[in-house]
């Protein structure tokens, strides 16, 4: 026990305590996050260069510029380790080092109380347990729930803030014990003026988080409005297309009985306008058939043309009416977005494939200008009263299958790309039941 004890306090440097506390941390939100190739050689090499520079850095700097550089070494070595953007990397390294921060005052509060003073053993198995619980707490509470939402947008402003309280907290104990620029009372009214700013932050956080709540609960009656209708177009188009197959097969009979020149061509103009309605797309999913037969024949009297490749496989795991809501949602962005443009570059491809273990749905059309964006989707003015719903609806059930949705705008081309993770047991048939549709116009 002696000689723990005398290799924690002489041996075993101070800010080494630091450096494994906010490397731990960080390692919790590691665990699932997207990597990069060859993360276990970059994390056992990483991690070594990382204690090492932490353990040889020199002696003679401040205290406070040790833990600014170790806070940054340990950043660099998760951007390192991840594939991810750096602002995510940020994110991550803040909120481990509020983590660690929360852990460090917890012991020192602890042993405060009960009186006991930093060196003995019993110090550093209180503090330690009081570290393992805190962590533990983070990772259910925080990390996991962080990692199913690996894609969540990150504002800057947040992160600006949560920038500021993690260096001043940081400079906090230096500016008064170390530095000796602070006085304990001044610190006081700098910690109560971070206090309200804090509070300010979060009662306006509370209120964008009740308008989100409102337009989610917007978009959900939209769905089941939408499901209704999909349903009463479905039964629409079913009698149509039975109408007129029956209403062709009475013609052919009646022009079998009139030999005339005039009449065939009547004949075949009245049988080319009723062929459009009897001829239902067959995509595989009943529900984008229904559908689809609805788009195409609104786009062929708009000439817009329209092409499509289907596999129902890659949208199977999804229910019907969300299917209808996504693609119809889609197509109708992109109808609007073709009916702007002029008549020969008036075109949408459509695609919904599988790719691996993902099903992969693309939107393209023309679009002559860059459309607004905001929050990462498009603004929309075609409807005030339902302002840019149509795209957050798909974002909603791009989210609801943990798929990531992406918009893409390049030389006058718009893109709407989602990827929607399969069924483990569906992802892993590949394609073997059936051959890929071929393409159709």
């Amino acid at each position: 026990m002696a000689a723990i004890e005398t290799f924690l306090n002489d041996i075993w440097p101070f800010h080494m305590f630091f450096a494994v506390q906010i490397v731990l941390a960080e390692m919790l939100f590691v665990c699932g996050q997207p990597k990069r190739s060859r993360f276990a050689l970059r994390l056992v090499f990483g991690l070594l260069f990382y204690l090492l520079l932490a353990w040889f850095h020199p002696y003679y700097w401040n205290t406070l510029v040790r833990v600014l550089f170790i806070f940054g070494w340990s950043m660099l070595l998760v951007w390192f380790l991840l594939d991810v953007p750096f602002k995510r990397v940020l994110f991550i390294g803040l909120v481990s080092y509020a983590l660690q921060n929360l852990s460090f005052n917890l012991g020192d509060f602890v042993t405060s109380v009960i009186g006991i003073d930093r060196g003995p053993l019993s110090f550093y198995l209180i503090a330690g347990s009081l570290f393992t619980l805190v962590y533990a707490l983070a990772y259910f509470l925080i990390v996991q729930r962080f990692n199913k939402n690996s894609d969540l947008y990150i504002n800057n402003v947040s992160m600006l803030l949560l920038a500021a309280v993690t260096i001043l907290t940081v400079f906090s104990k230096n500016l008064v014990y170390g530095l000796h620029v602070l006085t304990d009372y001044e610190l006081l009214v700098f910690f109560n003026m971070l206090s309200v700013v804090l509070v300010l932050f979060i009662q306006f956080s509370t209120l964008r988080q009740g308008r989100i709540s409102e337009e989610k609960h917007i978009i959900e009656q939209l769905l089941q409005a939408e499901e209704k209708s999909r349903a009463m177009r479905q039964e629409n188009i079913d009698i149509i297309n039975m109408k007129c197959h029956d209403l062709r097969y009475h013609l052919d009979e009646y022009r079998k009985s009139v030999a005339d020149d005039k009449h065939d061509q009547f004949f075949a103009e009245v049988a080319k306008s009723i062929g459009i309605y009897d001829n239902t797309p067959d995509t595989g999913n009943g529900a984008l058939n229904a559908l689809f037969a609805e788009k195409l024949l609104y786009c062929e009297a708009n000439g817009i043309t329209v092409s499509y490749i289907i596999d129902a496989a890659a949208i199977e795991q999804m229910s019907t009416s969300d299917i209808y809501s996504l693609f119809g949602n889609a197509f109708d962005n992109a109808i609007e977005s073709a009916e702007k443009a002029e008549r020969e570059k008036r075109i949408i491809s459509i695609s919904a494939q599988k790719k691996g273990g993902f099903g992969q749905i693309v939107f393209s059309n023309y679009c002559a200008e860059k459309p607004l964006m905001r929050d990462g989707l498009p603004v929309s003015s075609k409807d005030s009263a339902l302002h840019g719903f149509g795209v957050r609806s798909i974002r909603y059930i791009v989210e609801k299958y943990r798929g990531n949705l992406v918009i893409d705008w390049k030389e006058s081309m718009f893109t709407l790309s989602i990827l929607l993770p399969l069924p483990e047991e569906k992802a892993q048939k590949k394609e073997l039941s059936a051959p890929l549709p071929l393409p159709k116009q």
